[in-house]
C-alpha cells in the first residue's frame, strides 16, 4: 500500500503515474492499495524502471493532493529489502 499520511476520500481512487505508465488504486484510510497481485507486480516493476512518479489523490476534507518522487535509487533499495528478507 501506499501510505500518504492523511485520511483519504472515502470510496476515492488515487492515481500513479511513472513516466507514461499510469495506476489506479483503491483507497482506505489513509492508505492507497492495487487491486491484486498482479498490479503490485507491474506498478514495482514500472518503479524499477522509472525515474518519476506521481501520486494524485483526494483528501477527506476534499483537497486535491499531488505528491512527486524521484525513482533515483529506487531498484537498488528495492534489491536490499529482498535480499535482507529474503524475497526470491
Amino acid at each position: 500500500g501506499v501510505y500518504v499520511g492523511y485520511p483519504l476520500k472515502a470510496s476515492s481512487t488515487v492515481t500513479i503515474n511513472i513516466d507514461r505508465q499510469k495506476f489506479k488504486l483503491y483507497t482506505v484510510g489513509d492508505t492507497a492499495w492495487v487491486e491484486d497481485a498482479k498490479m503490485e507486480v507491474k506498478l514495482v516493476a514500472a518503479m524499477r524502471k522509472g525515474r518519476r512518479m506521481v501520486i494524485r489523490g483526494t483528501s477527506k476534507r476534499g483537497t486535491n493532493t499531488t505528491d512527486t518522487y524521484s525513482l533515483n535509487g529506487f531498484t537498488r533499495a528495492h534489491l536490499a529489502i529482498n535480499r535482507a528478507c529474503k524475497v526470491k
